[in-house]
């Protein structure tokens, strides 16, 4: 069976896209498939099967086209399955399916790294610590929303926000075939300082209406 899932992408509010699904018997005998399309939000607007049955000899496979045709769609994802259900064999298969439309209001803010070493290998009170926290902000559709200005602000422990600079598209030099290596894309990369006292530095992200996000860093 194949695709093993069915990306219609990111697109605008009246998508006109189709993709087309695979169905093999492997078996030995003749099998009957049942497909259905499953929403998860059953209100939502979902993708259309071009078949909701099929007979399929062994050894054979037949396509499906699946299209997703809407209007005025509001920002969000739209996803779900679709089901094949075999009526001989029993098994029951699932193929996922999204498509989103972008959104320009923050909704999640997601901390992909915090740093909480120094140069030395460790935080130290009073010390700078460079790329120490690396965030998103992305949309109810887990888009990135690369034009947004969150503030990231130092509220308790005695730090500082030295830096904020946008990582969008690409940190130079990063090879993301190297699994040694962190390619950060699409996002914030923030360098602080930590207080002059030993103890936790709370660091709060916000942006837009969504609940404020705090960093712990430690100092010794």
């Amino acid at each position: 069976m194949g695709p093993t899932n069915l990306s219609f992408l990111t697109g605008g509010p009246n998508p006109n896209l189709s993709k087309t699904l695979t169905i093999s018997n492997v078996g030995a005998a003749a099998e009957s498939y049942s497909l259905a399309v499953v929403a998860r939000n059953p209100r939502a607007s979902a993708p259309a099967l071009g078949a909701s049955t099929l007979t399929i000899q062994p050894g054979q496979s037949a396509t499906v086209p699946v299209t997703f045709t809407a209007s005025g769609l509001a920002p969000g994802p739209y996803e779900g399955f679709v089901t094949i259900a075999g009526s001989i064999s029993g098994v029951q298969e699932r193929v996922p399916y999204w498509y989103a439309v972008p959104s320009t209001v923050p909704a999640t803010i997601t901390p992909m790294l915090v740093t909480t070493w120094d140069d030395n290998n460790t935080a130290r009170r009073g010390s700078r610590l460079n790329d120490a926290i690396l965030f998103r902000v992305q949309d109810q559709s887990g888009l990135i929303l690369p034009g947004v200005q969150p503030t990231v602000t130092a509220i308790s422990g005695g730090g500082s926000v030295i830096s904020m600079v946008s990582v969008d598209p690409d940190i130079a030099g990063c090879d993301p075939t190297d699994p040694n290596q962190l390619c950060f894309t699409g996002g914030f990369d923030v360098s602080v300082r930590l207080g002059a006292v030993a103890g936790p530095n709370i660091f709060e992200i916000k942006v837009g209406n969504v609940a404020p996000f705090d960093i712990e860093i430690d100092g010794n």
